[in-house]
């Protein structure tokens, strides 16, 4: 989700809300920015507020930002309000989801699995980036929001699904 987020956000604002290749760049980096901060945020209160908290925190403030992105107004300043809710949401998810690893898998495939966990990652961020282009390519980039909208839904069904059924994660 994180790359979906970062990679084609300028593009989308360029496209779809007419501003200049200047200002759609600063939607980028207001992305990264706020996630950034969105980290230093979760690590800061990471000792009173549980993982799953602020997983599911995050979670719930990119489906905001994203929800956000479906509403045409003029002014740009929502826009980065959208993009800013998105980035600070992406923050905690994938450094908390790496921390309750401890708490659900034994100690002696953890590395293992972290190791699968990270490369994963990456696999999905060389290939779902560009297959989100192909898809933007086909049929618009106006189906951001929705791409967006729809991972964030999927990512919140699964958390909450692992949540379910490992109750032992709960705060």
């Amino acid at each position: 989700m994180e790359s979906l987020a970062g990679v084609w956000i300028a593009s989308y604002i360029f496209i779809e809300k007419g501003l200049g290749y200047a200002e759609s760049a600063l939607f980028t980096t207001t992305y990264f920015l706020m996630l950034t901060i969105g980290r230093i945020i979760s690590g800061i209160i990471a000792n009173r507020v549980s993982a799953r908290s602020l997983v599911m925190a995050g979670e719930l403030l990119i489906l905001l930002g994203a929800g956000l992105l479906f509403i045409n107004v003029s002014s740009p300043w929502f826009y980065v309000l959208a993009v800013s809710l998105i980035g600070l949401g992406s923050g905690p998810v994938f450094p908390n989801m790496m921390m309750l690893n401890i708490t659900i898998f034994d100690k002696r495939v953890l590395s293992r699995v972290i190791s699968l966990e990270m490369a994963i990652g990456y696999v999905g961020f060389g290939l779902l980036t560009p297959l989100a282009g192909m898809v933007f390519q086909q049929f618009g980039i106006s189906l951001y929001p929705f791409l967006m909208a729809g991972v964030a839904l999927l990512t919140l069904f699964l958390t909450r699904h692992l949540f379910k059924l490992k109750p032992e994660l709960t705060p």
